[in-house]
């Protein structure tokens, strides 16, 4: 893809267009996040066949990307790009484990609030129902709060941890 040197298009579109065609890709969460901003246009980027959105400025074509790697992690996969300042060396990521695994339990929250994307999370504020948003979102950092006291109180009975340092 990168020796192809493919455009990345950027155009402005109508709204119903790019809806058609999001509907057509099946990008339902897409379409969500348009529906919950009444625009007349909306931008649209393409490469080769494949349509889709990005909030910000994309390289003009796949030529521009020429140090890159993919790394396997965990179910998945992170892209390694280089630094700004340093375009022509890879930095090797350290694996955050516990950053991901908060990460992970995020998406299992959104996931039962219903709101796993902005455009839902736009749809239920449309609808009225930030406020039930909100009190579920307060009730899971509760329960948080409450899963820490007691790993602190563990670590004091088990250890005689004294001092806890939290941040964040």
């Amino acid at each position: 893809i990168v020796a192809s040197d493919l455009p990345i298009e950027r155009r402005k579109a109508l709204t119903s267009e790019v809806r058609a065609r999001y509907a057509a890709e099946g990008f339902a969460d897409k379409i969500a996040l348009l529906d919950s901003r009444p625009r007349l246009y909306s931008d649209l980027y393409t490469l080769a066949d494949t349509a889709g959105y990005f909030y910000g400025s994309l390289a003009p074509s796949t030529g521009y990307i020429r140090l890159f790697d993919i790394e396997p992690y965990y179910n998945g996969f992170y892209l390694v790009l280089p630094p700004r300042t340093s375009p022509d060396r890879l930095d090797r990521n350290v694996h955050q484990d516990k950053m991901f695994s908060i990460f992970r339990e995020y998406q299992s929250w959104v996931r039962i609030m219903g709101v796993p994307t902005v455009g839902d999370v736009n749809s239920k504020v449309l609808a009225g129902d930030a406020g039930g948003m909100i009190k579920l979102a307060e009730a899971f950092h509760e329960r948080k709060f409450a899963e820490i006291a007691d790993a602190i109180a563990e670590a004091n009975l088990s250890r005689g941890t004294r001092v806890v340092l939290i941040s964040g």
